[in-house]
């Protein structure tokens, strides 16, 4: 948002209350010459969690907090003016930090209460260090090694600007935020890369449940990328800004399991690493990105929660009792799709495989729309005591052209303890048209020492509009022979 000024007359414009209620706000003064004045002046600000405020002034023009304090030697740590801290002059009105409010970053002797900056190749830490603020800044690519020695932020406020890669690593050391929020500014060319294990400190006195990850700007010219344990595991809100003359990549690594409870806002494209599990329990209201799963599990666990593209070996659950709206999956070849909800639009690649229900539950999947099972689908129905899984289709079901190959791949849960001969199965029911064509039926086990699927086959029963598994047998054990 931009307050323009004027030539020749001073414009002062007073608002009662800043609420910042979601995202990054970039508010400008901007004056038409430096001897006139253009003055936008806050009496009171206050922000919800995972909201950031950039700052910016030209020409004489100035944004102005009453009442403003510093903290530390910053106003707020949540505030930035072109890739530093702020903070705020006689009159209150906000400005940048400059370099020599900064003490130099060193191996040892750090002081909990100062800015510091770390402009060199590399530092490595020789003792656990606290501060207030780091401001990483170099013309090269820089190494943040913390050794086995936690860095805390005080503020939980972390600036990364400047050329090429910046990485932070670790040996066992943490990178400990203590603010109410993990707040970044990122900004130049490369990557930023932070392996270190992320942790919280909840600041004294703060009611803040869980805090969120806000990234106040997330612009590299490549991505910037969380790859190493995430000790916080649970977030409110998640926010990036990452437009760097195109849309730039947040990636979420590492070994951990995330949640996000709030809203993912922003604009910037998303994309899961490494073995764990994210999970969105709140809406994707970015103004655009996409969500890419390579590795590991996304679990969508609310209506709006942001569409994902599930690449081969990476798995996305719809949760229990949620119905997505306004929300397309996309799995490539050897992705999965399994769940216990109910989709939107549903796109699948030859080779996919879907998989009703989940880890720990037998139950049915929902795909809320006409579908298409591509060639070489793979549906991986389970059987328990009681039931199997179930792929419903609410809408016409088409399948692939006629002796072009489909996969059921059943499996026994109970170890052996159902029986299963004699039996038939129902693993996908439709409402809509009836599929036209026949394909090359291929049925599999995952589980070959329980279950023989040497004789069953899959019938398309137009009639109840479902799709029928009949001709399993148990598989023949070995004969324990007692030799005297």
């Amino acid at each position: 948002m931009t307050f323009s000024g004027h030539a020749s007359e001073g414009v002062y414009e007073r608002i009662a209350k800043l609420d910042l209620q979601g995202g990054r706000l970039g508010l400008t003064a901007a004056g038409k010459t430096a001897t006139v004045a253009t003055d936008l002046i806050l009496e009171s600000v206050e922000r919800a969690s995972g909201t950031a405020l950039g700052i910016g002034a030209s020409a004489g023009g100035r944004v102005i907090v009453e009442g403003a304090t510093l903290t530390n030697g910053i106003w707020k740590p949540w505030c930035f003016i072109n890739g530093y801290y702020s903070k705020v002059d006689s009159s209150n009105a906000l400005v940048a930090t400059v370099n020599a409010d900064y003490l130099t970053a060193g191996a040892t002797g750090s002081d909990p209460t100062r800015l510091y900056r770390f402009s060199t190749a590399e530092l490595t830490l020789a003792e656990p260090s606290s501060m207030w603020g780091l401001r990483v800044d170099g013309a090269m690519e820089q190494t943040l090694a913390l050794g086995a020695h936690d860095l805390t932020i005080g503020s939980g406020s972390l600036i990364l600007v400047g050329s090429l890669n910046k990485t932070i690593s670790s040996a066992g050391g943490r990178l400990v935020f203590g603010g109410e929020d993990l707040l970044f500014d990122i900004e130049g060319s490369g990557a930023v890369t932070i392996s270190a294990p992320l942790a919280w400190s909840k600041p004294a006195g703060s009611e803040m449940v869980r805090p969120s990850l806000v990234l106040s700007r997330g612009r590299r010219t490549d991505n910037v990328i969380l790859d190493g344990e995430d000790q916080i595991g649970e977030y409110h809100a998640l926010f990036s800004y990452s437009y760097y003359s195109a849309m730039r990549t947040l990636v979420l690594g590492g070994p951990s399991d995330r949640t996000f409870f709030g809203p993912v806002g922003g604009y910037f494209n998303l994309e899961k690493q490494g073995p764990g599990t994210l999970t969105f329990k709140g809406a994707n209201d970015r103004r655009g990105g996409g969500l890419n799963v390579k590795e590991g599990k996304v679990v969508l666990a609310h209506a709006n929660a942001p569409g994902p593209t599930v690449m081969t070996n990476a798995v996305c659950e719809v949760a229990e009792g949620v119905a997505l709206s306004g929300v397309t999956i996309g799995v490539h070849t050897n992705g999965t799709l399994r769940g216990l909800g109910t989709t939107a639009a549903v796109a699948l690649r030859a080779g996919a495989r879907i998989a009703p229900g989940n880890e720990d539950t037998v139950g049915a999947l929902t795909l809320a729309t006409n579908t298409t099972l591509p060639t070489n689908l793979v549906l991986a129905v389970r059987l328990n005591a009681v039931t199997n899984d179930l792929l419903k289709v609410s809408g016409s079901l088409t399948l692939p052209p006629t002796g072009e190959r489909l996969v059921v791949e059943m499996s026994d849960t109970t170890g052996g303890a159902v029986s299963v001969k004699g039996k038939s199965y129902v693993v996908t029911t439709w409402t809509g048209t009836d599929p036209a064509t026949t394909p090359a039926w291929e049925v599999t086990t995952a589980t070959p020492g329980l279950l023989d699927v040497s004789e069953a086959v899959v019938t398309i029963d137009k009639t109840g509009n479902k799709l029928v598994v009949t001709g399993l047998k148990p598989a023949v054990r070995g004969t324990l022979i007692r030799v005297l």
